[in-house]
């Protein structure tokens, strides 16, 4: 899995108090290393061969400490970049038409008394945010980053010099990057407000046996999304259990947005899903497993990127996986849509969000896939739209429970579904006339794709000129042509100088 992204860096206009205390702080130390070495370099320095042990020592001060001070001005500089792209943004902002024209207004709101100016600016600031929705996702940004400029840096548990490991670090991602607070929640309700249509969200579920307590969890965490136009769209593979059947009639007695059947008989992930799928009614389709869980904001943030490109298709977002006691590690931070890498992995998966229309013009979910039927899908439709009506969103919206038994506890734990993943590749590639044999790889989440070149092409000629190559570099060429498996498509010829 890809690591996790670096810290986002904070504004230049925000990061003002910070560069000024930053370039204050390395000059004090510039100064002071600068003092201690010339100090220290003023005492004499005999030759290696007779230096004594003491003279050693205060050599290898002296080389420290002129690495601290390349550190600390590569730092000084760092922090006067910042300060003075933090002072030309202000200046801007201070020339700007909207902050001369508002000069009479602020000077007028500075002789009111301070709870009044308070109530003004919280119900400007409101007005602005339902008028301007489709900025909420940055202004969410906005908050995490100077809620974690206040925060004082995280310390290493550690010792000095010894990194934590990745699950640790990662903790820390969470706390520092993926985890709401009321600001953000308060934020959200401002920008559904600002929404002038709220797309109905289908969650599609089909369940088969889970257990309780992940059944639960999965079901909780729709209900409790903070964007409220979604419905759930269960399907019951005929389980044998009665427990399932008692918790999804206590759920949906409990919330009328949730819809359920129950199959006659077991037809796998795939009729199921299908079933499951017939229940919808929202314009967009999210794919959830019974067993994992959303986080609260996941269903807002694709519905505000509905609203902000209406035209939108399919869209994928990044995720991470959880433990049965709720730890979450190995997050899988995507790139943008790569018709290429989904030709290695199913790199759309989870969350996968579809376009209602589109699943119904590729047939729903396809009989004998299973195990595989989510990747199938997606390859089949992102063969009906356009790349620019796929979008990835850059947020960790989906959390993947890692039980004994699934694939994302071990991923041969299912055979079956690898082998169904491969040949769903290959009937896309045979689609576009394209023979090729889909291999696994040394990384059981990743295949290979081999081309089987079967017509003849026509021929190629090369042609070598004498004059700019040595004869012993022509023959190696021509060597090296003839011994290729494409040989019979070239046809070369030499040019030598008069």
């Amino acid at each position: 899995m890809t690591e996790p992204a670096a810290p986002v860096a904070r504004p230049a206009l925000l990061r003002a108090p910070a560069a000024h205390a930053a370039a204050n702080t390395a000059q004090d130390e510039l100064g002071s290393a600068g003092r201690h070495e010339t100090s220290q370099a003023r005492a004499p320095v005999r030759s290696p061969a007779g230096a004594r042990s003491d003279d050693v020592e205060r050599l290898t001060l002296v080389a420290s400490l002129r690495n601290r001070i390349a550190e600390l001005e590569a730092a000084l500089n760092s922090a006067h970049e910042e300060l003075n792209s933090a002072h030309q943004r202000l200046h801007d902002v201070e020339q700007s038409t909207t902050w001369r024209a508002t000069a009479v207004l602020r000077s007028a709101l500075q002789h009111l008394p301070p709870p009044v100016r308070l109530l003004l600016r919280g119900i400007a600031k409101t007005g602005w945010c339902m008028l301007t929705p489709h900025r909420t996702l940055e202004r969410l940004h906005l908050l995490r980053e100077r809620r974690r400029a206040m925060l004082t840096p995280l310390v290493a548990d550690a010792a000095e010099g010894q990194p934590r490991s990745f699950d640790e670090e990662y903790a820390d991602w969470i706390s520092r990057y993926d985890s709401l607070d009321d600001d953000d929640r308060k934020a959200i309700a401002v920008g559904l407000r600002g929404m002038a249509n709220l797309p109905l969200i289908s969650v599609i579920m089909p369940v088969y046996e889970t257990p309780e307590p992940y059944l639960r969890g999965a079901i909780e965490s729709v209900r409790q999304q903070l964007y409220p136009n979604w419905e759930l769209c269960i399907a019951d593979n005929a389980s044998p259990s009665p427990h399932v059947r008692q918790v999804l009639e206590e759920f949906r007695r409990t919330d009328p947005r949730i819809k359920i059947c129950y199959r006659s008989e077991n037809g796998h992930i795939s009729a199921s899903s299908n079933s499951a799928l017939g229940l919808a009614e929202g314009e967009f389709v999210a794919l959830v497993d019974s067993d994992d869980i959303l986080p609260e904001h996941a269903l807002y943030v694709v519905a505000a990127s509905i609203t902000a490109q209406p035209d939108l298709d399919l869209i994928y977002s990044d995720e991470d996986k959880i433990t049965i006691e709720g730890r979450r590690f190995e997050p899988y931070f995507k790139p943008d849509w790569s018709p290429d890498l989904l030709l290695s992995q199913n790199v759309f998966s989870h969350l996968g969000v579809y376009r209602r229309r589109l699943i119904e013009e590729v047939g729903g979910f396809r009989l004998g896939d299973e195990g595989s039927q989510d990747y199938d899908l997606v390859l089949r439709a992102s063969t009906r739209t356009l790349p620019e009506r796929i979008l990835h969103l850059p947020y960790i919206l989906y959390h993947w429970r890692a039980i004994p038994g699934s694939t994302a506890f071990d991923a041969d734990a299912k055979p079956y579904a690898l082998q169904a993943a491969r040949k769903a590749i290959a009937d896309h590639l045979a689609k576009f006339g394209l023979i090729a044999d889909v291999l696994p790889s040394r990384h059981p989440a990743f295949n290979r794709v081999r081309a089987i070149i079967t017509k003849s092409w026509p021929a190629s000629r090369a042609f070598v000129s004498s004059t700019t190559m040595r004869h012993s570099t022509i023959r190696q060429l021509t060597t090296s042509l003839r011994h290729r498996r494409a040989a019979r498509c070239y046809a070369y010829s030499t040019m030598t100088s008069r």
